[in-house]
């Protein structure tokens, strides 16, 4: 059975506010004055993704909102949100993600940064002799109907202290980078994996373990 942990509730729910309340920001829209270019990026900061030839890594939402009177007066107080859809990165490839944006100048908080399912993908084919029940898979999490999922995890600005996004009418770019042999890792020891019946299957994920685990791979920088 899918996988409804309170994190994952709690992270859609934040997320549907923060949909149902902002106003989005994309490269086809045009930069208001006295506004910053930002560009939006997802990237691995440590590189080497084991037997995986895919890690995708999803930045679903980012939201923000002004921190003073002036930007809150320049956007009418709305929250911000600078992805209008999933910005996905392939740790594996070497290659940053990036989206383009714009907003009004002055200083901004973090309301929300939500992260997607990352899925890893050995397209090894036939697969190495596994030594581990996990290896036995050829994608974690299996994907399809009834399977258990790896849930999005919400973070807010007590997450990031110090979060500050100050935009002048220069260029700007928010990265968020991840540890990607370290992401593997973590995603792997949060699934149990069972093989006694003779073949792999993925029985039960640790949510919890997950999420604060998560944190600490994350560099991000406004």
């Amino acid at each position: 059975m899918k996988l409804g942990s309170t994190w994952q509730r709690a992270a859609m729910a934040l997320a549907g506010v923060a949909m149902g309340m902002s106003i989005s920001c994309s490269e086809a829209d045009p930069i208001p004055p006295s506004s910053g270019a930002i560009a939006v990026k997802v990237q691995a900061s440590t590189t080497g993704t084991g037997r995986y030839e895919s890690v995708t890594f999803p930045l679903s939402q980012l939201v923000v909102r002004p921190l003073d009177p002036l930007t809150e007066a320049a956007t009418g107080g709305y929250r911000i949100s600078l992805t209008s859809s999933s910005l996905v990165a392939d740790l594996a490839s070497g290659t940053a993600a990036v989206r383009a944006a714009a907003l009004p100048a002055g200083r901004y908080r973090l309301e929300l940064l939500l992260i997607g399912e990352p899925v890893l993908r050995d397209t090894t084919s036939p697969l190495p002799t596994p030594t581990t029940c996990i290896e036995k898979l050829a994608r974690v999490p299996l994907g399809g109907d009834g399977e258990l999922t790896v849930p999005s995890v919400a973070y807010v600005e007590s997450d990031f202290p110090g979060w500050i996004l100050d935009v002048s009418s220069s260029a700007h770019e928010i990265a968020l980078s991840v540890d990607a042999p370290a992401l593997v890792q973590l995603i792997e020891n949060s699934f149990t994996c069972d093989d006694s019946s003779g073949t792999a299957d993925l029985t039960a994920f640790d949510s919890n373990g997950y999420r604060n685990g998560l944190l600490p791979l994350l560099t991000f920088q406004p």
